[in-house]
């Protein structure tokens, strides 16, 4: 009901539901945050520092949607989460921000020990487009192969002009 309205004052209220026991009142409170969208950016951004985990998924699955630059330096380090959840929403959020100051923080997730957050950071990286390509191009000297392959995956989704040549090169 308080996300119908769109109204930002419900803000504070949905935020605080996001750590209420029963599971239908967060996922209720998840989609009025979404209906309310760019006044919910803020204080979702300060969710990823939250103590409980379970904040921090439901906060960076929002962030995954709206997407919004003015959360970037909180997103970069909910990269860094224990939570691979968290992990992979914040690259997801990143990708759909594109901004090049994220490569960095995003190159060492395509090592992530979970597939899901290797995926979203290549998909993020492929996003963020030229930027990214000078650093994923340096860290094809790897030592494992596998590290090269995923350093590789965001590339093959595009064609960005210059790539073919350089990736050969270092190989």
């Amino acid at each position: 009901m308080l996300g119908t309205f769109r109204d930002p004052r419900a803000v504070a209220p949905l935020v605080s539901m996001l750590r209420d026991r029963d599971r239908a009142v967060r996922d209720a409170a998840i989609g009025a945050l979404l209906a309310i969208g760019e006044p919910a950016v803020l204080p979702l951004g300060d969710c990823l520092s939250d103590p409980v985990l379970t904040v921090q998924e439901l906060a960076s699955s929002v962030l995954a949607t709206i997407a919004d630059a003015r959360v970037l330096t909180p997103l970069m380090a909910a990269l860094s989460s224990p939570d691979w959840i968290v992990r992979m929403h914040a690259a997801k959020a990143l990708g759909r921000i594109q901004d090049p100051e994220a490569v960095g923080v995003l190159v060492p997730r395509l090592q992530d020990s979970v597939k899901a957050v290797r995926e979203e950071a290549s998909t993020a990286l492929a996003a963020i487009g030229e930027a990214a390509l000078s650093s994923l191009l340096a860290a094809l000297t790897h030592g494992e192969w596998l590290v090269r392959c995923m350093r590789l995956r965001p590339w093959g989704r595009q064609d960005l002009p210059g790539c073919g040549p350089a990736v050969v090169g270092t190989l």
